[in-house]
């Protein structure tokens, strides 16, 4: 699912260019779940906008589901991103005077799908099969932290993506909603979906098949 080799990061500044990511080489296969871990500042962020396809490395090389993105443009890289890739963020970032329903049928929206009725009947699908179907109707501010985030998961699914990549997600949950949420994550894991997960938890990384460490720029144990 990702491919990346000698792909570093740097920002201009007024010395020397600021080194985010460097040199990182390594690779994620589909139906694996990685979890990352490392201190603030680390470039974990940085990281993930680029494998995201919102930023593009300074060098290297970075190969997602088959596709070279290193050198697309912007449109091409907005078409992967919608594509191939579901975002899950430790803030929901809703829609609020759209319902759950519609919330969730966003990316379809950005795909330029122009079967509404289609889309909503699999927004309402992908919500009962997060355990939230029956609020389908409501508002996003009325749901608790924890059905938010199961949410924000099945959006993250709408366009079928073949990875995911999490940025904190359960980093505002308390302790029941961790485990909702990361239940969620394995079962989708087991059904086949790549998984890369940013977290401050050594227990919630812990969840995952793999773990690795950022250290200044630096992947290890990758």
């Amino acid at each position: 699912m990702i491919e990346v080799r000698g792909l570093s990061k740097s920002y201009a500044g007024p010395g020397a260019p600021l080194m985010v990511l460097r040199d990182l080489s390594f690779s994620l296969g589909e139906g694996e779940f990685l979890s990352l871990m490392g201190s603030s500042g680390a470039g974990k962020s940085t990281l993930l906008n680029v494998l995201g396809c919102l930023d593009t490395a300074t060098q290297g090389s970075y190969c997602l589901a088959g596709t070279e993105v290193s050198g697309l443009s912007p449109r091409e890289l907005a078409q992967v991103r919608n594509r191939d890739i579901g975002f899950v963020f430790q803030s929901s970032h809703f829609v609020d005077y759209l319902d759950l329903a519609d919330n969730v049928a966003l990316p379809g929206t950005y795909g330029d799908s122009d079967n509404g009725a289609a889309d909503r009947e699999r927004a309402v699908g992908l919500l009962d099969s997060v355990g939230l179907g029956e609020r389908q109707d409501h508002r996003p501010s009325m749901l608790s932290g924890g059905e938010r985030q199961r949410a924000a998961i099945a959006r993250a699914l709408f366009n079928n993506p073949g990875l995911l990549l999490a940025d904190e997600p359960t980093g505002n949950l308390d302790e029941d909603n961790v485990h909702n949420v990361l239940a969620i994550f394995r079962r989708l894991n087991r059904e086949g979906l790549a998984i890369l997960m940013v977290t401050h938890d050594p227990q919630v990384a812990a969840q995952a098949g793999r773990q690795a460490r950022l250290d200044d720029g630096v992947l290890i144990d990758a």
